[in-house]
């Protein structure tokens, strides 16, 4: 797995002491390329305020073969059809003291066509507190060994961060 720029970005803007006293700005990059700024310690009337909206966890899975890097911000190659070609809600994640991990269960009904999955990319959502509006952030992307699958098929996406 690769954590991507957003995700540095994000660690970095909650480490570093604030800027301003309107909070330590960080730009992230949303999936359609466009690059927002975000604050985090933001005050209480600061409206470029920002957190994650907790309903929407998603992975998407691809057919790319293409390296991966930190600055990539969206799936390689979608496939075709609906719903492997979308990003796809996950169940809420679990921390495990114990082992030190962080885990994440996923599961995409194929109901579009068939393939093969190469890549797979792990997206959160943040809202901005002023507007409501929301973009959607891949954090990590990984190349994974050719796993075929057939229309129909539940495809089980399970992500573990160690700590």
């Amino acid at each position: 797995m690769v954590a991507l720029d957003n995700l540095g970005l994000l660690l970095a803007g909650i480490f570093r002491n604030a800027s301003t006293g309107n909070g330590q700005v960080f730009n992230l990059k949303a999936t359609n390329g466009a690059v927002y700024s975000t604050r985090i310690y933001a005050t209480q009337g600061d409206t470029n305020r920002s957190n994650f909206d907790g309903a929407l966890r998603q992975v998407q899975i691809g057919k790319s073969s293409t390296p991966v890097t930190r600055q990539d911000f969206k799936i390689g190659d979608p496939f075709p059809d609906s719903p492997e070609s979308s990003l796809n809600n996950c169940i809420d994640g679990g921390y495990n003291s114990g082992l030190g991990k962080i885990s994440q269960t996923c599961l995409i009904s194929t109901t579009g066509g068939a393939g093969t999955i190469t890549e797979v990319i792990k997206a959160f959502r943040i809202r901005d507190q002023f507007t409501q509006s929301g973009r959607t952030l891949i954090m990590f992307r990984d190349l994974i060994t050719p796993e075929n699958f057939i229309a129909g098929e539940s495809i089980n996406v399970e992500y573990e961060v160690l700590i």
